[in-house]
């Protein structure tokens, strides 16, 4: 099947035309969505927000007294027997420093 020019050259102008014209709606649906900076938000919007925010932080806020707290059990005994030794250490050097 042979195909002509003036076919060719159609389709390719109409996907020329096709791709600028999606490239033109995206670029104006874009620019008509945004809005300044200091517009207002809605009520509805404001409060779906906050709430969502404030169950966010709540669930963070338990996740972390949790962590905290097995952190507690585990590492704070760890941590304070290596504060001991090298307190028993220091105290030892000092005592083999003292005349007898």
């Amino acid at each position: 099947m042979r195909l002509s020019r003036f076919g060719v050259a159609k389709i390719t102008a109409f996907a020329v035309w096709a791709k600028w014209a999606g490239v033109a709606a995206v670029a104006l649906g874009s620019w008509s969505m945004c809005t300044g900076a200091d517009a207002p938000m809605e009520p509805k919007l404001r409060a779906r927000i906050d709430s969502i925010a404030t169950a966010r932080i709540q669930r963070a806020r338990i996740e972390v007294d949790s962590w905290c707290a097995q952190q507690r059990v585990t590492r704070l005994p760890v941590l304070v027997d290596s504060i001991r030794r090298q307190r028993l250490r220091e105290i030892e050097k000092q005592l083999q420093g003292l005349p007898q």
